[in-house]
């Protein structure tokens, strides 16, 4: 296989990134997931220095596979595919569907009322696009609780239904985990959603 670069391109790239002040902490990190593709474009001027941050595209959303990401016997029960030609992360809100004199609310029926309300949640291809591109979650979702992503309920091999969560922690960084959706929904737990305007 031939050389993407020549020694003397290589030796170039070093002394620029020596230059900009790269660490040897910020190559490997631009090493990881999709990175170098997205600085690929950028270079070639097919995408700008702003989009990469709040904007995810359709083809870098790959079909949500749950036995590879969970283990065996999960499946997807119902997948609410979001049509876009590109999705904003600052279009997202962060919503509950809480009414006004209520604690709590069973996750089975805060999905209804999300569905009725006609807000488009996020699937599982989002939310496995966050985590592998971490630096494009939020900021702002740092503070405030548990994130859902209700466009895609999942199924064990139990028959018990499921949607995946986000949360951080200091000290820990982001974690994900499964809700279940027979499990009643405080103040805390958010779904991540395009929201219809009224």
């Amino acid at each position: 296989m031939p050389a993407i670069m020549t020694s003397r391109q290589a030796a170039e790239l070093d002394h620029a990134m020596e230059r900009n002040g790269w660490t040897s902490e910020d190559v490997k990190k631009a090493s990881q997931g999709n990175m170098l593709e997205t600085l690929r474009l950028v270079v070639r001027g097919e995408l700008t220095a702003q989009q990469p941050d709040t904007i995810i595209r359709p083809d870098q959303l790959p079909p949500f596979d749950p036995e590879s990401f969970i283990g065996p016997g999960w499946t997807i029960d119902e997948d609410s595919l979001i049509e876009m030609e590109e999705l904003d992360l600052k279009e997202v809100k962060l919503v509950t569907m809480l009414r006004d004199d209520e604690r709590y609310v069973r996750g089975g029926d805060h999905l209804h009322r999300l569905k009725a309300a006609g807000h488009r949640a996020l699937t599982a291809s989002v939310f496995r696009f966050l985590w592998e591109n971490k630096h494009m979650i939020p900021e702002s979702w740092k503070e405030l609780g548990i994130v859902t992503f209700d466009g895609t309920v999942l199924r064990d091999r139990f028959g018990d239904r499921f949607v995946l969560y986000l949360r951080w922690r200091g000290g820990i960084g982001w974690f994900w985990r499964v809700r279940w959706l027979a499990r009643e929904l405080a103040t805390g737990d958010l779904s991540a959603c395009v929201v219809r305007c009224a």
